[in-house]
């Protein structure tokens, strides 16, 4: 409030909101609350049910640079000081805090993997500060980061109890609910195991696909590996998915590189190429997308297919269809795994259960993480039920090489609600956060609405996850794969 009155602007402070007042003070102060006003008007009505906000506007010349205050390596520096608190925090509550049923890493909160000192590591360390100074300080680069430091900054406005003439006091937290943390102990383990016998004969058994599908159902994802923590499928079909995989990244980053596209910061989209982040060093390479039913989706009886496209040489053309002809191998071998459990779970029978469980294969690709590639924000892959994402990874996905963060249960929220009130804000950020490693051949399996992100790759290896994706009929990917070929001359990669 002082701020704001030091320079000329007259706040006024109402039921626990700060605002401007367009009617009363002087002509800047209405100006001022003309422009927060018309810049959010879309809004309005989520605003004001959550209670309203604060929003400060500047305006900013063509020739504006960041204070170094908010420059990236200061916002960079800010937000590694906050993960040591909330990792130190974590670790001293980790021995009075009861381990919930599933394995693996439980990583409270925002908790995140040590980086490893020196190796590739620190070497990825290194190329990504660098990449973030090379940004420099255009007000329309600024990065996800600095997004984050300002979210962080309005979670604790939020906590904040606002009264005028009064001293500004920090609310106390909403109590934890014991009910939510009997639902979370209750939940079933996200690893199963099926026996040596199953693993060789290649099929599941009635016991694993229970497991199996109770864990999808309720947790939202599940890993499916061998007793001994390897993977199910053979590493013959895996190191030939592994070589197609990499030479079609390849001649389709260079494709992109041909348009003057900077493939390691630039967002793109092509049918057979994505890069959805700035910076995001994260490509998404697939062979089709399918709508589930009436004919389009693909069954134990069919296979993987290419459309025509304009390839400028044979051997772009036969690196296309090799790799998809491997991906299509790991479908073959994953689905005796999948398609059970999918059936036991129930996310392919139609809402109202007036049908039985009719889905098929819709895509088949593979999501490659260079090295130095940073971690995502948390996100769900779409809102609607009976869509299921399999991973197959073709290496070994240690914690340094960034797994994928899943929120347990996450899938059940409602991805539909227009705002989050304080209690479904505290419910959520209350979410247990587990990071499963994976090894090379194993199979995960995740449910499209539940909260996930991938991790940073502190290597300087390639993280490469084969996937394979399954839709209930009528139902329909939310990913924009546009129809424009990354092979035709006058495409752009705008999507």
């Amino acid at each position: 409030v002082d701020s704001l009155r030091s320079v000329g602007l007259d706040p006024s402070v109402e039921r626990e909101t700060l605002g401007l007042d367009p009617s009363g003070g002087d002509a800047r102060n209405r100006r001022a609350a003309a422009v927060t006003a018309s810049e959010h008007a879309h809004d309005g009505a989520q605003i004001s049910a959550a209670g309203g906000y604060v929003l400060v506007t500047a305006a900013a010349g063509p020739d504006w640079k960041p204070p170094e205050r908010l420059s990236a390596r200061a916002v960079a520096d800010a937000k590694r000081g906050r993960e040591e608190e909330e990792r130190n925090e974590a670790e001293r509550n980790e021995a009075d805090r009861p381990r919930g049923r599933g394995e693996g890493n439980r990583t409270p909160g925002a908790r995140r993997s040590e980086e490893p000192k020196g190796g590739d590591g620190a070497v990825a360390s290194e190329t990504a500060t660098t990449r973030e100074e090379d940004r420099g300080g255009d007000p329309g680069e600024i990065d996800s980061d600095a997004n984050s430091a300002m979210g962080d900054f309005l979670d604790d406005f939020e906590d904040l109890g606002v009264d005028a003439g009064a001293p500004v006091m920090r609310t106390v937290p909403v109590a934890d609910n014991d009910d939510d943390e009997d639902e979370l102990d209750n939940l079933p383990p996200y690893r199963v195991h099926p026996s040596p016998a199953e693993v060789a004969s290649g099929a599941p058994s009635a016991s694993t696909i229970a497991a199996a599908a109770d864990s999808l159902a309720r947790n939202g994802f599940v890993v499916l590996e061998a007793e001994d923590g390897s993977g199910l499928v053979a590493p013959v079909c895996l190191d030939s998915a592994l070589a197609a995989s990499d030479g079609y990244l390849d001649r389709l980053l260079a494709a992109a590189k041909a348009k003057g596209l900077r493939v390691d910061s630039d967002i793109f989209r092509f049918a057979e190429l994505c890069s959805r982040a700035r910076g995001g060093r994260r490509f998404d390479v697939t062979a089709e997308r399918r709508r589930c039913g009436n004919g389009g989706s693909i069954t134990n009886g069919g296979s993987i297919t290419l459309p025509p496209r304009p390839y400028p040489t044979s051997d772009d053309e036969s690196a296309s269809a090799t790799a998809t002809d491997a991906w299509d191998g790991l479908r073959r071998v994953a689905d005796p795994w999948v398609s059970p459990a999918l059936l036991g779970s129930g996310l392919m029978v139609e809402d109202d259960g007036s049908h039985g469980a009719t889905f098929g294969v819709t895509a088949v690709g593979c999501v490659t993480s260079l090295p130095s590639a940073p971690e995502q924000h948390f996100h769900a892959d779409g809102r609607e039920r009976g869509i299921v994402n399999v991973f197959v990874p073709l290496v070994d996905v240690p914690a340094s090489m960034g797994p994928t963060h899943f929120l347990r249960g996450s899938h059940a929220w409602d991805h539909d609600s227009p705002y989050l009130t304080r209690e479904q804000r505290r419910a959520r950020e209350g979410a247990e956060e587990v990071v499963p490693e994976l090894r090379r051949g194993s199979i995960l399996m995740y449910d499209y609405r539940v909260f996930h992100r991938g991790g940073a790759n502190l290597t300087g290896k390639r993280r490469p996850v084969a996937y394979v994706m399954y839709a209930r009929n009528g139902t329909e990917d939310t990913w924009n794969f546009p129809d424009e070929s990354v092979w035709d001359p006058d495409s752009t990669g705008a999507g």
